[in-house]
């Protein structure tokens, strides 16, 4: 049989990779990689406590285990370099923002704001210290598994299996996310479904990170079907595709049998519904198909212009654009009626402008990584609707922005010129591989894109598994088995000393002796003819065809015999000569010392995310008692009871807010429970607790409003001070004008209180006057203005003026006496 003909680099029979079988990462490893990918997407993207530590922290020994085992990649060393520079440089930031003694000279003016109610603070740029530490473990995790998975790609073949296997669990997800549209629509794995109903969710509570997800594996599936298309003769394929009998080759099934994972992905991103992540993954995709066409098929002849390659690359991208666009119009019917329903009246749009100020406003420091949700309430507008908990800015960029100040675009500046530099090599240096460097900087496009308009790379399961791709891509794109290993084996032949090999068979040749069969298969009768015209016999053709089989394996030259009559003045060769060395590419500096420490920062790492596991483990029943309160469940008073002392320790010595906050809303619920009449002495030990735990609460954060109205409720219950309790009212208006949460609180606070408190808080009272009679729902309203005594009937009518005609005849209707509004 002939050999089969492909294109680059299957030209060349050392096309796999230059490094020495010994130094192949064992599979073990990479299954390691797999592992702690698994752990992190299966729990719902890892977004409770103890699942986002329990990944953090097996992340970090994983990746120590593979610094140790192997060392730096040999191809990617400076980008290895620079993502752990990139990381430490972040985690060092973030650091100094949460120091007092380092950045207190540069904390904002809240904490001295607070400090007369709250006694002496420890001031930070970060307006929630603690917060901004925790942090740290989500941001550091995804550098991690982006160095293990680029020190596990130091081959080829290892670059290529991970990503197949990433592939194949996108693949995976997608069936489940199948699964259970159709079949179990009320459920994600275990648990009841909530919200999302009619949409794809897979592992996932948001369909937008799952469209992400599904995004990436697209991605990946397209360009492992360019790796399969590339071995299909297209054109023998089109013309046997007509004849009866005809039977796939093995090229082509693999091809089939990939097309069928992809088109699962597909299927599973367009039932998401997530206009964001489809529009971004077709973006990805416009980028993809034409990065591509470069290199793609067999070599054009030499006689190719320019200009007709141009033609040929346009036609074959207009192709793959046409039956992409096609395929979403088909199947992503729903998706996009709902992209032209709703349009750009989605809130995020309303809060991006205000966000955008934020940002400009708190540099050049920010306000501290990861704080946007205790920041956001003391600017979120009043124009924007006002329901719902955003504990996300639905825009990485601003958030980023938001909370590291400056630090930010330097950080993705390097990140993006770090991978940008590794596919940007991949796609002009690698041949065969150059597929590898298109998905990543797709990949990277994608993440891109959906970040401006949601918040999924902030999910640390999607954050992990795109950190492993583009990890994986970046190894294929560094790899030697392009230009440069060709380039260093003709530099060993053309070597001194070194015999020449053997001539190789020019590509036409070859070529033209395999379309030669091909034709006296189809026809025998008819003798085969060369390019020239002359007949060619049957032992010309195999000739020719063994010689082409026999110089693609190459075999090694044999020494070239000595001269026999050399000159007198030279001496012959010693017969144990040492051989040529080959040239290779000099080791990289300070290996021993980059591994170590890599794997002293994989500890610390491992050190800083297994305390929180731990301490969130021990704390996992309160958080689960918490947020059955907090969704007005119906839960025993002994069970409030019996976690109340609990609550009091953790909220009084813990400054994390998986602890802290839990620990307060126990509390809160436990001194409703308490009768001042049946037992005095339990209920004021209550209320000092109570006390006590919110202002430890506001000392660690001191912009909650909701905890500032809280205390006020509390302070003037232990003792009547109207002024005192006007100027806590005024801290929680401040930081959280338009928070629901907040605004509720102080209303229960107005609904029992008396005029002499209405007239010492009079702004603070007619601004939460103002916002629940003119902004939020009319039911709500009739509740509100209920529960409030006769002493604020007076501003109820001053705030009456200023209502529209619908809602004026409204309250007039339910007894509100209000002025005449002007028509």
């Amino acid at each position: 049989m002939p050999p089969r003909i492909f294109s680059g680099e299957a030209m060349d029979p050392h096309r796999t990779s230059v490094m020495p079988e010994a130094l192949q990462p064992p599979s073990r490893l990479r299954h390691l990689l797999y592992a702690v990918v698994l752990v992190a997407l299966v729990p719902f993207g890892s977004v409770t406590p103890v699942a986002l530590g329990l990944s953090t922290t097996l992340i970090a020994v994983a990746t120590a285990v593979v610094v140790v085992s192997l060392g730096e990649n040999p191809h990617a060393v400076w980008t290895g370099r620079i993502a752990a520079l990139v990381a430490v440089l972040a985690t060092a930031y973030i650091g100094w923002q949460a120091a007092p003694a380092l950045s207190g000279a540069f904390a904002p003016a809240i904490f001295q704001d607070a400090a007369p109610y709250l006694g002496p603070l420890a001031p930070a740029v970060s307006i929630a210290p603690a917060q901004s530490l925790d942090g740290i473990g989500p941001l550091a995790a995804p550098f991690a598994v982006f160095l293990m998975a680029l020190l596990l790609a130091r081959t080829d073949e290892a670059a290529e299996r991970i990503l197949r296997t990433l592939a194949t669990l996108g693949t995976a997800l997608a069936v489940l996310g199948l699964v259970q549209r159709f079949l179990t629509p009320k459920l994600v794995l275990t648990s009841p479904k909530y919200v999302y109903l009619d949409s794809i969710t897979s592992v996932f509570v948001n369909r937008n990170t799952t469209a992400t997800l599904l995004g990436v594996a697209v991605v990946l599936q397209i360009g492992l079907l360019a790796v399969a298309a590339r071995d299909i003769d297209w054109r023998s394929l089109a013309i046997r595709f007509f004849e009866p009998h005809n039977r796939l080759r093995a090229a082509e099934k693999r091809f089939a049998y990939q097309c069928i994972p992809f088109v699962v992905s597909v299927m599973a991103l367009l039932l998401t519904l997530s206009r964001g992540g489809i529009a971004a993954t077709v973006g990805a995709c416009a980028v993809l198909l034409p990065l591509l066409q470069i290199g793609s098929g067999k070599p054009p002849p030499l006689k190719t212009v320019l200009p007709q390659r141009r033609r040929h690359w346009l036609f074959g991208s207009a192709i793959s654009w046409f039956v992409l666009a096609l395929v979403f119009l088909v199947f992503g019917g729903r998706a996009v009626m709902r992209m032209q329903v709703q349009g750009t009246s989605d809130p995020r749009f309303c809060v991006f402008p205000v966000l955008a100020d934020a940002v400009e406003d708190n540099l050049p420091f920010g306000t501290g990584f990861a704080t946007f949700d205790v920041y956001f309430p003391s600017i979120r507008p009043i124009l924007c609707p006002i329901t719902g908990i955003w504990n996300r800015a639905h825009n990485v960029f601003l958030e980023g922005g938001l909370g590291l100040g400056w630090m930010f675009p330097v950080i993705a500046l390097a990140v993006v010129l770090g991978l940008g530099a590794a596919y940007v090599r991949g796609l002009i240096v690698r041949r065969r591989y150059r597929w590898a460097g298109a998905t990543g900087l797709s990949v990277t496009v994608l993440v891109a894109l959906h970040s401006l308009v949601d918040f999924s790379l902030q999910i640390h399961g999607l954050a992990v598994f795109v950190a492993a791709v583009l990890g994986a891509t970046a190894g294929a794109a560094l790899g030697e088995t392009g230009f440069r290993a060709e380039h260093e084996r003709k530099a060993v032949a053309r070597s001194p000393g070194t015999p020449k090999p053997v001539r190789d068979v020019s590509r036409r040749a070859i070529a033209a002796a395999e379309a030669a069969r091909l034709a006296a298969e189809r026809s025998p009768q008819d003798p085969p003819t060369a390019p020239s015209g002359t007949a060619i016999t049957d032992a010309d053709l195999d000739a020719l065809i063994s010689t082409a089989a026999a110089d693609t394996k190459r075999p090694e030259p044999e020494p070239a015999p000595a001269p026999a009559d050399p000159a007198p003045k030279t001496a012959d060769p010693a017969p144990d000569a040492a051989p040529v060395p080959t040239p290779t590419k000099p080791p990289p500096r300070f290996t021993a010392l980059a591994r170590a420490i890599g794997v002293a920062l994989c500890l610390l790492l491992a050190w800083h995310a297994g305390t929180r596991f731990l301490e969130d483990g021990r704390t996992a029943s309160l958080r689960k008692l918490s947020d059955a309160l907090w969704r007005d469940s119906l839960v025993p008073p002994e069970v409030i009871a019996e976690f109340a002392a609990g609550a009091v320790q953790a909220g009084t010595t813990s400054c994390r807010p998986t602890v802290a906050r839990p620990a307060m809303i126990v509390q809160l619920a436990h001194l409703q429970l308490q009768d001042e009449a049946k037992d005095y002495d339990r209920w004021a030990k209550a209320l000092d607790d109570t006390r006590a735990v919110l202002r430890h609460s506001l000392a660690c954060n001191p912009t909650n409003g909701d905890a500032w109205a809280r205390l006020a409720m509390v302070e003037n219950v232990i003792a009547d001070n109207p002024e005192r309790m006007a100027r806590l009212m005024a801290l929680s208006v401040r930081n959280a004008p338009y928070e629901p949460a907040a605004i509720y609180a102080r209303l229960e606070f107005w609904s029992t209180a008396r005029r002499v408190h209405y007239e010492a808080a009079r702004a603070s009272f007619m601004h939460d006057l103002r916002v629940a009679m003119l902004r939020i729902d009319l039911k709500d309203t009739r509740k509100i203005v209920d529960k409030l005594p006769p002493d604020a009937l007076p501003y109820i009518a001053e705030v009456g003026r200023e209502a529209s005609y619908d809602r004026a005849r409204w309250m007039a209707r339910h007894g509100i006496e209000l002025p005449r509004p002007r028509l």
